[in-house]
C-alpha cells in the first residue's frame, strides 16, 4: 500500500435516491392578490410564516412601537439582507 493511497479520496459512482412527486390540491391566491387583513397580529404571523423568518437569515422582520398624540401604534417592516454569496 502506498502512502498516498491512505489519504486519497474517491467519490461514489452509484447514488441511490428517489424524488417523490407531491401534488398540492390547495387553491391559493396569487401573492399580488393577497390583501392586508387590517389585524396587526394576523399580518405579522402571515409574514413570519411566508418567509420562514425563524430559520431564514436573509429576511429579517423588525417590530416597532410608535407613540403619536398619546396613542401607541404597533408596526413592523421586513428587511432583505444579501450576504454576497450563493
Amino acid at each position: 500500500m502506498n502512502f498516498k493511497d491512505i489519504f486519497k479520496y474517491t467519490p461514489n459512482r452509484d447514488y441511490s435516491f428517489t424524488l417523490k412527486s407531491v401534488k398540492s390540491n390547495d387553491v391559493t391566491e396569487h401573492d399580488s392578490e393577497k390583501k392586508v387583513s387590517g389585524s396587526y397580529d394576523l399580518d405579522l404571523n402571515y409574514m413570519k410564516n411566508k418567509y420562514s423568518s425563524l430559520i431564514n437569515s436573509d429576511i429579517e422582520i423588525r417590530e416597532f412601537l410608535l407613540t403619536a398624540r398619546n396613542t401607541r401604534i404597533q408596526g413592523f417592516f421586513s428587511l432583505y439582507r444579501w450576504h454576497g454569496r450563493f
